[in-house]
């Protein structure tokens, strides 16, 4: 017969798991079910994560599968992480521990403070490891420059960090100074401000 424990901790908890890949994490209540196959832990009423440098804060939060792999949560969910400078409000997130994904199902705000980039959109894809970021659904990404702030618009963004590279797709408009390149498909390099377009191409400029 296989083993089921289930238990409630106390108000408050804070658990450490894994001593070279830790877990911290308090909440109201806990609960914790170690059914083999379906491993869980739920937190609930003001439940906080710490997994290393990343912290996720939630009205709930589950851990679930061997060794706590995958994490979900429910209601307002606010994620931070101290060593990269990101921060992500939205709600009812998925992360996998072990590939570093992130996927966000509804509307979230992306705020990149060492880059001085942020953006918002319906939903969003983040492998943190490779630093590739897919945004979907309406997205708008602005980025603070030295010479003014350039606001890129798309139905689709993606912004691979380690380049640099942003690929707009779906009636996208780079704005700046006043000055507005439209197209169907552009790229945008953040590094040097160089931007390239494709298909139907319109423009306004200021001066």
């Amino acid at each position: 017969m296989k083993k089921i424990a289930f238990f409630i901790l106390p108000l408050f908890v804070t658990i450490s798991l894994f001593a070279s890949d830790s877990i911290t994490f308090t909440s109201g209540a806990s609960s914790i079910s170690t059914r083999e196959g379906r491993e869980e832990i739920l937190l609930s009423d003001g439940a906080e994560a710490m997994l290393n440098a990343l912290t996720i804060k939630a009205d709930s939060i589950r851990l679930i599968g061997d060794g706590w792999q995958i994490l979900n949560s429910e209601g307002k969910t606010e994620i931070e992480d101290n060593e990269k400078g990101f921060s992500i409000f939205t709600k009812d997130i998925y992360y996998d521990r072990n590939d570093e994904r992130l996927i966000l199902s509804s509307w979230f705000e992306f705020d990149d403070k060492k880059e001085e980039l942020s953006a918002s959109g319906g939903s969003m894809s983040y492998n943190i490891n490779s630093g590739l970021i897919e945004m979907d659904m309406r997205v708008t990404l602005l980025k603070r420059e030295d010479d003014g702030l350039l606001i890129c618009k798309a139905e689709s963004i993606s912004l691979n960090q380690n380049t640099s590279i942003l690929i707009m797709r779906g009636n996208a408009s780079v704005s700046k100074n006043n000055d507005t390149y439209s197209a169907e498909y552009i790229t945008v390099d953040l590094e040097n401000g160089s931007i390239t377009m494709e298909g139907r191409i319109t423009g306004n400029f200021n001066g």
